[in-house]
């Protein structure tokens, strides 16, 4: 304990032992271990980077610079009147028919953890169709590009970037396969 409580105090981790004396002899064996384990003095130094990049980090942000969107510029389905939805909808529409619409999806990614090799978006979630998540979106895409269309005669694409081009490349693939 005397060993444990020097190796401490010369990085200020003695509060790593307050609970010493609650402890059964195996959950102290265990603690013992754990802080032998410990590199303090990497870790301390780790510590102090991390503390001194914050505070230069805070020094140098935009945070004072950025400020709330204006109220007038936000909109909800819940708080617009009709009139403003058609208006939404109709720029919206017309953006998508001069080609100035991109979807974003940040959220794909190999699906490695559900234990594929393909885009999680591809994994079969069992919905009663069977379509995939990114087939629902491919799908959605194309409804609204041909709503563009319909309303504004002219044929504008969307694109869809996501956060993994190597994903995106074989999704493309088979949703382009699925939908034929």
């Amino acid at each position: 304990m005397e060993r444990l409580k020097k190796k401490l105090s010369e990085y200020d981790q003695e509060h790593l032992l307050r609970f010493w004396e609650e402890l059964v002899d195996e959950d102290r064996n265990q603690l013992e271990n754990d802080i032998d384990e410990l590199d303090l003095q990497e870790v301390t130094a780790y510590f102090k980077k991390a503390v001194e990049s914050s505070q230069t980090i805070a020094q140098n942000t935009l945070d004072d610079k950025i400020q709330p969107i204006d109220q007038t510029k936000i909109a909800s389905v819940k708080t617009s009147t009709e009139e403003e939805l058609n208006t939404y909808k109709e720029h919206g529409l017309k953006e998508i028919a001069q080609g100035c619409v991109a979807v974003l999806l940040l959220a794909g990614g190999q699906g490695t953890r559900l234990g594929v090799t393909y885009p999680k978006g591809m994994y079969d979630v069992a919905l009663p169709s069977h379509k995939t998540l990114f087939q629902l979106q491919a799908e959605r895409i194309l409804c609204l590009q041909s709503m563009a269309q319909q309303q504004c005669g002219k044929h504008g694409e969307i694109t869809w970037y996501e956060n993994q081009q190597v994903s995106l490349v074989v999704t493309v693939e088979k949703i382009a396969l699925q939908l034929l």
